[in-house]
């Protein structure tokens, strides 16, 4: 099955075309097609990748995100394994209603984000068990991370753990085994329309200037 266990496909990243504003650029991932379909502006060489899971794939695309505003999405079905965007401040994973699942991988969490700006959109990010030692739906080590739009479920930790500043709108966590979500940092967080149920703990701030 494709994107499934030992799933291993040779994807072409073509350029087709430009994208004017800022110079960015816009990888999108197609789960079903198993292809990437790279858009941006500048002479810079097509490229190919092979990987064995489709969490791979957009990984791939985070890494090559390589300037501010460069937005990752993804065309919606099933990405299993786990993310880290850690390459470029300032991009934006746009999930088109995909699921991020299913990473058992030790200690890992459903996305790490190792820089600042990042927004992630109409995403849900579930069953990161971690092997039983990690495994939040979020893992957030930095300043002014967004989530909109996001459900986050059933993971062996917090659905989110943000150490920096974090706004959260339309954001739902359910049945996560600890917090559904947990800011200890960051002064000036700011949570809209969040629901959380079913979690260890519902909202947890460590910062009375949340």
């Amino acid at each position: 099955d494709v994107g499934g266990t030992g799933w291993r496909e040779t994807v072409w990243v073509q350029r087709t075309g430009w994208v004017a504003v800022g110079g960015n650029a816009t990888y999108r991932v197609d789960e079903t097609a198993g292809t990437i379909n790279a858009s941006y502006a500048g002479n810079r060489s097509d490229v190919n990748v092979s990987y064995t899971d489709s969490a791979a794939a957009v990984q791939f695309a985070l890494d090559n995100a390589t300037s501010e505003n460069d937005t990752v999405v993804l065309g919606g079905g099933r990405f299993e394994g786990n993310v880290t965007a850690d390459q470029q401040s300032g991009v934006t994973i746009e999930g088109g209603d995909s699921r991020l699942e299913n990473s058992s991988a030790l200690g890992a969490s459903g996305m790490e984000v190792r820089v600042s700006n990042v927004t992630v959109r109409n995403l849900v990010i579930a069953n990161h068990t971690g092997g039983d030692t990690g495994g939040k739906g979020i893992y957030n080590y930095e300043n002014d991370l967004t989530i909109r739009d996001v459900r986050l479920a059933d993971n062996g930790e917090e659905g989110l753990r943000s150490l920096g500043t974090t706004t959260a709108v339309n954001v739902t966590a359910v049945d996560n085994r600890q917090n559904g979500l947990e800011v200890s940092g960051g002064p000036g967080s700011t949570f809209r329309n969040v629901t959380a149920k079913r979690n260890g703990d519902g909202l947890k701030f460590y910062s009375s200037s949340n």
